[in-house]
């Protein structure tokens, strides 16, 4: 998944010549999401990744209630369906296959 993550920003670096840098999230009481994207320096968008196919994750709900990030997304490798869980925060999420995330990046 850091690969294809990585291979996004280095689009939006050559083709759009905006700088985007990907980060992972992490305060001190251990919450994380796995990928946070920064762009024009502002959290753009956020992915957690899970293998097994589950609910919202209890820490990306926890950055969602505190930062807006317009696009967030769970991906899950055995996951079988997509779905969207009510807006946190102004902030549009989307639960799905990882397969199907990938397939949609540039």
């Amino acid at each position: 998944m850091a690969f294809h993550l990585l291979r996004l920003v280095h689009w939006f670096e050559d083709v759009e010549g905006e700088k985007v840098e990907l980060r992972y999230f992490r305060d001190p009481v251990d919450h994380e999401v796995n990928f946070v994207m920064l762009r024009k320096s502002k959290p753009w968008m956020a992915v957690e990744v899970k293998f097994q196919e589950q609910q919202l994750d209890a820490n990306l709900k926890f950055l969602l209630e505190r930062v807006k990030i317009p696009f967030t997304y769970q991906v899950s490798l055995n996951r079988a369906k997509d779905w969207r869980p009510p807006d946190i925060n102004g902030c549009r999420i989307r639960v799905l296959p990882a397969a199907k995330f990938l397939a949609r990046l540039p």
